[in-house]
């Protein structure tokens, strides 16, 4: 870290304005090197601090208001908390396949108060991400910097470079409808697995093989695994011998177990959606589509709503309405495998599959991750 000295500077131009015209001035912002107008504020920060951004990693500017700044350079957070899949110990070692969600970064080490103005700029890979905040300077206003949520915004931004490469796959990707078409949505549990998927389906081969073999790496040891952080739960626990009866046929190799296991794993699905309805609504006199609308509208306006996270939180709303919800017309043949052809027998017979299974499996387990967990 070191110190220099710097001329006031106060907000960005909006909009181009010429000398007596209205300019707006933005006081706060936050974005990737995705955006074509990050290159045009970073360029104007180089100017002024003399820092050469494209050779860095990243940096750190605080400004106190006694016009000095603070510049770090290549500065890493040391820590940041995350909520992770399964249990860990003291000193165990954390991967990124354990981490569902980044709930902020530590700045302990950065000398920033309430105060201050702050730039931060960070880099992954090929991409950046750069956020300020100079509201202090608003004339008249009391706003100060609250240290806390300033650390859970960088850590959503950290998210964001952290798992870019998953972000791609639902944001960019050209082939995610035909994915999602299969049912092969990125729940959390498959992140190891859908590049896999992603890159046969981008070269249009929709080989069954290797299908099969994701669900085969689905054995008694992995499901297990999944069901424990399930039946931490109180309610889940209540029905734990009855959810596992059902799980724990899918893993048998006769077709009949695993359409046991499909068609009444439904039960669970719904009586969950139903018992997390109730709590939250107290009417116990509902219909399926009223449960569908509120959780829909509870996604799309929970504080993680944002296809910037890795929540996908319209995305998965979007997944479970057009697949999983999905109302059946015999008069157009419209049967595809739902909640309504499984209930109604009218499912066909052929898609009553092993890997249709282990999908349901995977819809609970992304169910209880947004509904129960919180």
């Amino acid at each position: 870290m070191f110190v220099q000295k710097y001329n006031p500077i106060t907000w960005f131009a909006w909009n181009s304005a010429l000398g007596g015209e209205k300019v707006n001035m933005i006081v706060s912002w936050l974005f990737t090197s995705d955006n074509k107008s990050f290159f045009s504020y970073i360029r104007t920060i180089e100017k002024h601090f003399w820092i050469k951004w494209d050779e860095l990693s990243s940096f750190v500017i605080v400004l106190k208001n006694d016009w000095n700044a603070l510049i770090y350079l290549n500065f890493q957070f040391d820590s940041f908390d995350a909520y992770i899949k399964s249990e860990k110990n003291k000193w165990e070692a954390i991967f990124k396949k354990d981490i569902f969600w980044i709930n902020g970064v530590s700045l302990k080490d950065i000398n920033i108060s309430e105060n201050d103005w702050i730039i931060i700029c960070f880099k992954k890979n090929w991409k950046y991400w750069l956020y300020f905040d100079f509201s202090p300077l608003i004339p008249n206003e009391k706003y100060k910097i609250n240290i806390k949520k300033l650390e859970e915004k960088l850590g959503t931004l950290y998210t964001i470079l952290i798992f870019d490469e998953e972000l791609d796959y639902i944001n960019n990707n050209e082939v995610y409808n035909d994915l999602v078409l299969d049912w092969w949505y990125p729940f959390f549990e498959l992140w190891d697995d859908y590049k896999i998927l992603y890159n046969f389906y981008n070269s249009w081969k929709k080989i069954l093989e290797i299908q099969n073999n994701l669900v085969d790496k689905f054995n008694k040891e992995r499901l297990d695994k999944i069901q424990e952080r399930w039946y931490k739960n109180p309610i889940l626990k209540e029905k734990e011998d009855i959810i596992r009866a059902w799980v724990e046929s899918f893993l048998y190799f006769n077709k009949s177990w695993y359409i046991n296991c499909l068609k009444n794993l439904w039960t669970e699905i719904e009586w969950l959606l139903g018992i997390y309805y109730i709590w939250e609504t107290w009417n116990t006199n509902y219909k399926i589509n009223e449960i569908v609308d509120y959780i829909k509208n509870k996604i799309t306006n929970s504080e993680k709503s944002n296809l910037l996270t890795i929540w996908f939180n319209e995305k998965f709303t979007d997944f479970l309405i057009k697949n999983v919800f999905d109302f059946f017309d015999i008069n157009t043949w419209k049967i595809n495998i739902s909640r309504h052809t499984i209930w109604h027998w009218v499912a066909l017979s052929e898609e009553y599959t092993k890997i249709r299974a282990l999908q349901y499996i995977l819809v609970i387990d992304q169910l209880y991750y947004y509904f129960i967990e919180k």
